[in-house]
Order: C-alpha cells, then sequence, then structure tokens
C-alpha cells in the first residue's frame, strides 16, 4: 500500500508568502502556518542543499540531521523556520521585521520541476 504524504507548500497570496504544512509538519515543527507578509518579503531564492545553509541549535522542533529538521532555528538572537527533509532544494525566504529572519522550506515534487532545472540547480523564477 503506498501513502501519500503532503509536504509544506509555499502559495503566494495578496498578503504575502503564505507556507502551508501538513498536520504532521505542524506536530513536529510545534508551530502553524506562516504568513510572511510582502512588505517583509526581503529576498527569495533556490538552494540545491538547505543543510548548508543552516545556523544555530533548533529549539522548539524535531530534527534528524540529514533527514528532517521542522522548527525554529536559534542563533545569535535571530530564528530562522525549517521545514527541510533530505538533501532536496529548498525554497529560502529572507525576511525583515518578521518573526523569523528566514524561512526554509523544501520544494514538493511540483516546486522542484517548476523552480530548478532537473538537476537541482535553481532556475531564475522562484517566487516573492
Amino acid at each position: 500500500m503506498a501513502y501519500v504524504v503532503r509536504m509544506a507548500t509555499i502559495d503566494e497570496t495578496p498578503e504575502g508568502l503564505h507556507l502551508r504544512m501538513s498536520s504532521w509538519e505542524r506536530l513536529g515543527s510545534l508551530h502553524g502556518d506562516l504568513l510572511i507578509p510582502r512588505a517583509s518579503v526581503v529576498s527569495s531564492e533556490i538552494v540545491p542543499d538547505p543543510w548548508q545553509i543552516l545556523r544555530g541549535w533548533r529549539a522548539p522542533g524535531t530534527g534528524i540531521p540529514f533527514v528532517i529538521m521542522l522548527g525554529t532555528m536559534r542563533y545569535q538572537g535571530l530564528k530562522d523556520f525549517c521545514v527541510i527533509y533530505r538533501r532536496r532544494p529548498a525554497h529560502v525566504i529572507t525576511s525583515r521585521e518578521f518573526g523569523f529572519s528566514r524561512v526554509i522550506a523544501t520544494l514538493n515534487i511540483t516546486e522542484r520541476q517548476q523552480f530548478t532545472n532537473g538537476d537541482g540547480t535553481a532556475a531564475d523564477n522562484p517566487p516573492g
């Protein structure tokens, strides 16, 4: 029997960028969905391996290095919010005047096809 696992998605809305997580991701990250206001978005990029840009300590959340990272990473007074699976490409949204300095989320299969060149390298069209 195959299981369908819903992954986090980042949707562009009139209000900003909306990170929507599955129930399991919300449980593992100990956090609800996020809405990053348009005025708070500084930059948006796709990175091939999000583990290389992680900084600090996870608290609170769930993590197994190079397998899964769900939740808040804290570093020198800054906070990043992560929904990362394995070494798959991820969307990194840098923000200001928002609860997190960065939101890092692994691309789901549709986003990977849309925002990468097939080899994991970033295409030039991330949302935001």
